[in-house]
């Protein structure tokens, strides 16, 4: 949890930084056409850089679908990827991870998120089964398969022989 949280820290670092710099991407855009949505964005973007995810996090999901100009749409993105994943939201955290991989598929930084996010919601899954079905045969699977990249194969078989038990 203390890994999980520390890169999104670090991350927020970063998007604070992207955030804080003069934004030009109003001046890029036509007169007229989405002033709305881009104030609207910036406005989630501040909120998120602030720490106060829990009404960004509404925001930015709409902006992540209505603004159009490329930068500042990737800047929701990860403004709200960011806050779904310290809020533990992981589905607002999948639906940001879409938008991103759809609009930025070959980005470094949007992989780069992506990786840790998938990473970290793949932990919270496996430890979610812990918690919830710990004497289930896929907790002993799963624990199975981590002994097995681990090269403890002994301890790997041995709990491939409680899953045999259990389906018995």
């Amino acid at each position: 949890m203390i890994f999980r949280m520390s890169h999104f820290a670090r991350v927020a670092c970063v998007v604070c930084l992207l955030s804080c710099a003069p934004l030009t991407i109003a001046a890029q855009t036509k007169p007229g056409a989405g002033a709305g949505p881009v104030a609207a964005a910036e406005k989630a973007i501040d909120m998120a850089a602030a720490g106060r995810c829990a009404e960004a996090i509404p925001e930015l999901r709409k902006a992540v679908r209505t603004v159009t100009n490329s930068d500042l749409k990737k800047l929701v993105g990860l403004h709200g990827l960011r806050c779904a994943m310290i809020r533990n939201m992981p589905v607002e955290a999948e639906d940001f991870l879409q938008a991103l991989r759809r609009d930025f598929p070959h980005d470094p930084e949007v992989l780069y998120q992506a990786t840790h996010a998938y990473a970290d919601l793949s932990n919270r899954a496996s430890e979610q089964l812990m918690r919830d079905a710990p004497f289930s045969y896929h907790a002993h699977e799963l624990a199975a398969e981590q002994l097995e990249q681990q090269g403890k194969w002994d301890e790997a078989v041995a709990e491939y022989k409680k899953i045999l038990e259990i389906n018995s």
